[in-house]
């Protein structure tokens, strides 16, 4: 983890009550001095902001939506969220479909990257160069599956770079997050039927989408949530131990 973080460590942190219920989704401003999360708030998801040195927390959205999965921008000016605050994006069902949003730090300039009716998108994850975002697709009607797709910040050049159909009939490939020098992603991905054995995997594959592998496979492990603990892996049961995103990305 980054000197920053274990700075934090040694310091005496507020006690906070963000007053709201059931927090999710952290992710660590680049500065290490805020932590963006998603917290319920009168049966809705918002995006906060909590600021470590003082305790204080912001609340940065607040429409009747399901605002989630904040992701800062590299150089903290900018959050990723999903969201399904806008009805024309839909399904035809007037179902949740999220899209992926980009709003400035103070929570304004808020605009929709994706634009998809009736697509849900999720999970975005911004790339440490700064240039793209990372998400989850799933489109029910076509499949069920879902992939993982990236879109440049300016939401031109989406397109897909990881696709399994050829190897699961089910699979559901989500939580997709960067290596430090942009070159690969790490992503969960649930798997029934086809190769091996059913299953929930840590996986990679390369920015281009080429050069998938699986990192970590063990019959009866799920192995998810590779962003949780910012370079640490997360893995169940819990009593395996961590293993960190860097040493695996070099192979030793």
């Amino acid at each position: 983890m980054g000197s920053r973080h274990h700075e934090l460590g040694r310091k005496q942190l507020p006690k906070v009550n963000t007053g709201t219920s059931l927090p999710q989704d952290p992710d660590w401003s680049p500065d290490g001095k805020k932590i963006a999360f998603a917290a319920e708030v009168g049966g809705l998801l918002d995006i906060f902001v909590l600021v470590l040195e003082t305790g204080d927390v912001r609340n940065l959205t607040n429409l009747k939506a399901r605002d989630a999965s904040p992701s800062w921008s590299p150089d903290g000016r900018w959050i990723a969220f999903e969201s399904n605050r806008d009805p024309r994006f839909w399904d035809i069902g007037g179902g949740m479909s999220p899209d992926i949003y980009v709003m400035d730090a103070q929570g304004r300039n808020i605009r929709n990257l994706t634009r998809t009716a009736g697509v849900s998108e999720t999970d975005p994850a911004w790339s440490p160069d700064g240039t793209q975002i990372a998400y989850s697709v799933q489109n029910p009607a076509r499949s069920m599956n879902a992939d993982i797709y990236v879109i440049d910040v300016d939401g031109g050049n989406r397109r897909r770079v990881a696709n399994f159909k050829d190897k699961y009939p089910f699979y559901l490939a989500w939580e997709p997050s960067w290596s430090s020098d942009s070159q690969y992603i790490l992503f969960t991905l649930l798997h029934i039927g086809g190769e091996n054995e059913d299953g929930m995997d840590l996986c990679m594959i390369n920015r281009d989408g080429k050069g998938f592998r699986v990192i970590y496979h063990k019959r009866g492990i799920r192995a998810g949530c590779p962003k949780l603990f910012g370079n640490v892996l997360g893995i169940s049961p819990f009593n395996l131990k961590g293993t960190l995103w860097g040493v695996i990305k070099r192979g030793e």
